[in-house]
């Protein structure tokens, strides 16, 4: 869709959505219509950020007349998501006034609010339910997010938490288990070489400009690091890698653990590794480990490990794997300490984190919030700038609480799955429209870098932090704490913990293959950067960025194998229903060899419920994946599911 057209579809505004319920956007701007008369308006490259990640990337926006019409990239260049700000501005499905629910909970029927009225309405309910108040934020690096959980805090909220999102994340469970320290990032640009077990690293770590910048300093040194993948997927991080090992689904740490023990039987282990606690008993363990047993389990040739070993002693590569089972991630954390990896250049390195002077809280698990409102734990739910009843595991679970707390407030920049659910909507304008505050830590200090609008937001469309404090304000005399209620003051409350951890803490690791849903099929989830934590779904430049290994795109795709397709009687592009214990979606079979026999494998982010361009195009793969309540964690790794042709 060209830019032009895409402007001329705006002119519905809301309506597609609601039938005209909602307020409407505004219609094509006006100097598209008026053919070539823009040459004569003036134009302008304005600074400016994208808010779609805690890096803030900055960047310049071209401005003609009034209207945004693109962007230019400053070093380092942000991901793909910041080139959409000018679809964000203009899209159809934005927010652009307060709205309060009109109807049942769940319908598309909303009354528009002034500005005034709807914080009138925000702060009596907040007052009315403090100490029964949970707040649920995506992380964005803005100081809006940190002052609203400081607020819930102040509230004595029982539940104050970031939206989990575990894909973007390493094994940092395993070194927090074995340093004490829970925040850490691989120096991936001073790196000597990357192995990454199961993780498509090029899509999904945190924060993209860091990996782009990486990859930008490997291109200018002499000798280029080598990447090797290990995992059953031939993902993209594999397609550009120097070699990528297949391995079993779900094996990927036995491999890991494989080469550890080659590592210590070979003496292999860098020096820094053998003053560390435990290694004496490290050493005596792995020797009994079964290396032949290992490799057969994990369907890999013990030469091919062994080759890759000599690599690992040689050149100290930095290892990489994914937030899955802390048994999945020990291994993966063993093999960067014996090489020397955990918190020195080129590997894992501690990260500073930011947090309040005054102790008010430490973000708490997201997915405790159901639970607490089943049992009436919440009167009311505010979430700020997160989608949980769309980009969370099993989201049926999400629904169903949001249909019974009794009240519900979003803070959202375009309607979407949990807004419907809402009593109150409040619409999040992006840093293009209004004064943003983004917050960092700089060497060792908190560091604020402010973005100025470079165009008006719409007029009743409250600035989010400024809304945070000024409800503070009203409600200082009845807070359960103190909390700061300008900015500057919030700002002052913020303190970098030092970025300290003890040495690594060896002890062998005891793996057990993972128990799976019931169904044929492993269920592959891949994290597409375009994306990135399940968002974007709405925005057409980043549904047709989605999968171009395929050539698919603008729909839920299932990568199913060829084999397994001729035994499914599945031809390539046809309707299939996937089903797991918890859920079904269909999705558009995409026959791709890079996938095994025993796997599919679905991207994440795709298959909204509604939008004008997102809405009813293709499953929810989430849909797919329990919620293990009894172990407080989701199966995005160890969900089965079958497949049947439609």
């Amino acid at each position: 869709m060209s830019r032009r057209s895409f402007l001329l579809a705006g002119a519905g505004g809301l309506a597609a959505l609601s039938a005209g319920v909602l307020p409407k956007a505004p219609g094509p701007v006006a100097w598209q219509e008026a053919g070539g008369v823009h040459r004569a308006l003036p134009e302008a490259l304005l600074p400016s950020a994208c808010g779609e990640c805690p890096a803030g990337c900055e960047l310049l926006l071209r401005k003609v007349g009034d209207w945004v019409v693109g962007v230019r990239p400053i070093e380092p260049k942000p991901c793909l998501r910041a080139y959409t700000l000018p679809q964000q501005l203009v899209h159809p499905d934005r927010i652009r006034v307060p709205m309060a629910r009109d109807g049942g909970r769940g319908g598309d029927r909303w009354t528009a609010l002034g500005a005034e009225e709807a914080e009138e309405r925000l702060a009596s309910w907040l007052e009315e339910a403090r100490g029964r108040v949970a707040v649920l934020v995506s992380e964005d690096g803005e100081l809006a997010s940190r002052a609203w959980m400081r607020l819930g805090a102040a509230l004595a909220a029982p539940h104050v938490a970031w939206e989990d999102w575990v894909h973007g994340d390493g094994p940092v469970d395993a070194f927090q288990e074995a340093t004490g320290w829970a925040r850490w990032t691989p120096d991936l640009a001073e790196a000597a070489g990357v192995l990454a077990f199961g993780f498509d690293f090029l899509q999904a770590l945190m924060p993209p400009v860091r990996t782009q910048e990486a990859l930008k300093q490997w291109q200018e040194r002499k000798i280029r690091p080598e990447v090797v993948t290990v995992g059953p997927r031939l993902d993209l991080s594999s397609m550009r890698a120097d070699e990528w090992l297949p391995c079993r689904v779900g094996r990927e740490p036995l491999v890991a653990l494989a080469m550890a023990a080659m590592l210590v039987k070979n003496k292999g282990w860098h020096p820094s590794a053998a003053r560390l606690p435990g290694f004496d008993a490290l050493v005596a363990g792995l020797g009994r480990f079964d290396i032949p047993g290992a490799c057969e389990q994990a369907g890999v040739q013990v030469g091919a490990v062994a080759r890759l070993v000599e690599y690992l002693a040689d050149r100290r590569w930095l290892c990489l794997g994914p937030r899955r089972r802390l048994a999945d991630q020990r291994p993966v954390a063993l093999l960067n300490a014996l090489l020397g990896r955990v918190g020195e250049q080129g590997g894992w390195l501690p990260e500073p984190e930011l947090r309040w002077k005054s102790g008010a809280h430490r973000p708490g698990p997201a997915e405790a919030v159901p639970a607490a409102i089943a049992g009436g734990q919440i009167d009311l739910l505010l979430v700020y700038r997160a989608n949980p009843a769309f980009a969370t595991p099993e989201p049926a679970r999400w629904r169903k609480a949001l249909q019974h707390v009794r009240r519900l407030v979003v803070f959202t920049d375009v309607y979407q799955e949990t807004a419907r659910l809402a009593d109150l909507v409040l619409p999040v304008a992006p840093p293009a429209e209004r004064r943003a505050r983004f917050v960092s830590v700089d060497g060792g200090q908190v560091r604020v870098r402010e973005v100025a609008p470079v165009m008006p937001a719409p007029a009743e469309c409250p600035d989010p932090l400024d809304l945070a404090l000024r409800v503070a304000r009203r409600l200082a005399p009845k807070l359960a704490s103190p909390m700061p209620t300008d900015a500057e003051a919030l700002v002052a409350e913020l303190e970098v913990a030092p970025a300290a951890a003890r040495p690594f803490t060896f002890s062998v690791p005891e793996w057990t293959a993972p128990s799976y849903s019931a169904g044929r099929f492993h269920l592959l989830l891949e994290t597409p950067l375009a994306l990135l934590r399940m968002t974007g779904g709405h925005l057409p430049y980043l549904i047709s960025a989605v999968g171009p290994h395929l050539r698919q795109w603008w729909e839920t795709t299932v990568e199913i194998n060829p084999e397994t397709a001729r035994e499914l009687g599945v031809a390539d592009r046809q309707l299939v229903k996937l089903s797991s214990e918890v859920g079904t979606i269909h999705a558009r079979a995409k026959l791709y060899a890079g996938v095994p026999p025993d796997a599919v494998c679905v991207p994440l982010g795709l298959g909204h419920t509604l939008g004008a361009f997102a809405g009813k195009v293709g499953g929810n793969p989430a849909e797919l994946v329990k919620w293990a309540a009894e172990a407080e964690r989701p199966l995005w790794t160890q969900t089965k599911v079958n497949v049947e042709a439609l």
